[in-house]
């Protein structure tokens, strides 16, 4: 293949054992396995982390959730966001549907028609997305006090700004206004629920105030840009190998647009990655690859299939020579920066069409 996603799992269950080691005894471990785990595949993962410190999954539709059970995980599986349809779907696959106003709880209550399940309560402390707003939880209560076969497993928030110390204050508010509303669901609910705010930058920043779990998505894959998480491992390596080495002469241009010209005669090598692949167009002549030890700069505009970079500094480039687009010397981080985005939008925009394999350290 000449390019390609290798996957370190060994690493993902080591940061999974990590955080379990940061937070208190008997917090629980949620796995963010929404958009196919980031894009790099959450059966793969699920499978991966096994009998490990996980007790939970979260998708963000119905249409994941099942699939992930079909493909034979038992772990609990919370839904995001179930929407309007295929909500019979959340029974006969066990999936647990977050409710977050009283329209997405009366659209389940018609469906379920006296069925028992399990959901999960979202409040809105100030993300301003999904959630009930503070002041309903006494009609929420009224209606749930008349459903008895609606367990509640959770009541959670999520928290918008968890990795900026900036907003600790803010946040702190919140966390105090999310409390009263708990307060009043312990009084009347019959069962004892689950608390959780915590993602993976609070998780990080504040594991001592993280309730009872954690909900961890991009701190999984070993990517966080606090500095308490040096001792996370970063689980994807994007590789690739070149398809032809090209000399240039001094006033040649490449690529669409002829933005990039060369000032001297110099040596460029082409990869088989582009923008269809997920390499962001917005990164050319912004960003560098590793090759044979050195940066090499990408030049030109990148392509849709295909991108250039200068090699003029390397004394013997040949086509398959392997180049790293993100590994140990180029990070996710670095990549996310170049491009001007986040490095959750990275990982999801990796390409289907590039193959996932498995990886580990010492093979």
């Amino acid at each position: 293949m000449t390019a390609s996603i290798a996957i370190d799992y060994q690493a993902i269950v080591s940061n999974a054992k990590w955080f379990e080691a940061q937070v208190p005894d008997g917090c629980h471990l949620m796995a963010m396995v929404k958009a196919d785990a980031y894009g790099l595949g959450a059966e793969a993962l699920v499978e991966a982390l096994g009998n490990g410190p996980i007790s939970r999954l979260a998708v963000s539709s119905i249409v994941e959730g099942v699939s992930l059970r079909q493909s034979g995980t038992t772990l609990p599986i919370m839904v995001l966001n179930p929407g309007h349809d295929d909500l019979k779907d959340l029974i006969g696959h066990q999936l647990e549907p977050v409710i977050h106003d009283m329209d997405s709880l009366n659209r389940l209550i018609d469906v379920l028609q006296g069925q028992a399940m399990t959901i999960h309560l979202e409040w809105n402390t100030g993300m301003n997305r999904l959630g009930f707003a503070l002041d309903q939880v006494d009609p929420l209560l009224d209606s749930l006090s008349m459903k008895p076969h609606l367990h509640v497993a959770s009541s959670f928030t999520h928290l918008p700004d968890t990795s900026n110390p900036d907003s600790d204050d803010w946040t702190k508010n919140c966390l105090q206004a999310f409390e009263g509303v708990n307060r009043r669901l312990r009084e009347v609910l019959p069962s004892p629920f689950m608390v959780h705010v915590a993602n993976t930058a609070w998780a990080i920043r504040h594991p001592e105030h993280c309730q009872d779990m954690v909900r961890i998505g991009i701190g999984l894959f070993g990517y966080s840009n606090l500095d308490q998480a040096m001792s996370l491992t970063p689980a994807v390596h994007w590789n690739c190998k070149i398809s032809q080495v090209r000399k240039l002469n001094k006033g040649d241009t490449v690529s669409y647009g002829r933005h990039f010209m060369a000032s001297k005669p110099m040596v460029m090598a082409v990869l088989p990655v582009g923008y269809a692949d997920g390499y962001p167009r917005g990164m050319s002549d912004k960003a560098h690859v590793w090759l044979q030890g050195k940066a090499c700069p990408v030049i030109g505009d990148v392509c849709m299939d295909a991108m250039m970079v200068d090699v003029s500094a390397l004394p013997d480039v040949h086509s398959g020579d392997k180049v790293e687009l993100i590994g140990d010397h180029v990070s996710l981080m670095d990549v996310a920066q170049w491009a001007d985005t986040i490095p959750y939008e990275i990982l999801t925009g990796l390409s289907k069409r590039l193959p996932r394999t498995s990886w580990t350290a010492n093979s």
